[in-house]
């Protein structure tokens, strides 16, 4: 799982969450974007969450390939920020697509590896012991 967090953020925000907790729950579990102008005031927010006061608003996209949920990406701002506006939210449902498609090329890219890793073993390991037959015989 990655994260990151720049400027005000305190790092409980990071913390993992549950399908249906908080902000990035509710987007995992809703499979749609959200965005919390009054984050504060949000009825869902976690006691954790709600010691980072300084932060007044919120939004989140999920990260999903084929409809399948692969994490949640969430940006928040301070007060002197102001709200998020359509164009935001646009901008960051366009960052969670091609985020989403790096991380199942990142995930096929490993699988790949992995995969022909133990295939070239097998083909070495198969070729040692005929070469030990011939030699035996």
């Amino acid at each position: 799982m990655a994260r990151a967090a720049q400027g005000f953020l305190r790092y409980s925000l990071l913390d993992r969450r549950r399908i249906g907790d908080g902000l990035v729950g509710a987007v995992g579990e809703q499979r749609q974007g959200l965005v919390a102008n009054d984050y504060p005031r949000l009825n869902t927010l976690l006691p954790t969450v709600f010691e980072s006061a300084l932060v007044e608003t919120a939004m989140a996209e999920p990260l999903l390939f084929r409809e399948r949920l692969l994490g949640v990406v969430q940006v928040v701002r301070d007060a002197d920020s102001g709200p998020f506006d359509e164009e935001d939210r646009y901008t960051l449902r366009l960052f969670a697509k091609q985020a989403a498609l790096a991380l199942e090329h990142s995930r096929l890219w490993t699988e790949l590896n992995e995969s022909s890793g133990a295939s070239r073993s097998s083909r070495k390991t198969s070729c040692a012991s005929r070469n030990s037959r011939r030699s035996g015989s």
